[in-house]
């Protein structure tokens, strides 16, 4: 979507904040965690074993017990232990975003 200058001039600019909530960012770091264990040496057993030990020690919400969350995240079939490559774009693009067009975001010297 494509946002005019009259959006951002009436306080709009909030819209690029919404996705980026800290617990979207804290659950996709436990799935990029899950990614690495998932792809570096021998599998465990379990995968929600995994899952389990890592929520307790990284994150603020445990999965409920028996669901299995980890399993609609197709990520883990394509990027290959890559997935934590995904957040790094993603933080690199934030601060172009926040250092260069944050206040003109149609700036073309940024």
């Amino acid at each position: 979507t494509r946002f005019s200058k009259s959006q951002f001039a009436d306080g709009s600019q909030h819209l690029f904040n919404v996705p980026y909530t800290a617990l979207s960012t804290q659950t996709s770091l436990l799935y990029a965690l899950t990614d690495l264990y998932l792809h570096s040496g021998s599998p465990p057993l379990s995968t929600c074993h995994l899952v389990e030990r890592l929520s307790e020690k990284y994150s603020l919400l445990s999965p409920l017990p028996n669901t299995a969350p980890h399993l609609r995240f197709s990520h883990f079939y394509f990027y290959g232990a890559r997935y934590y490559s995904y957040l790094w774009s993603q933080s690199i693009a934030n601060l172009i975003f926040y250092n260069l067009f944050y206040d003109d975001p149609f700036s073309e010297e940024g």
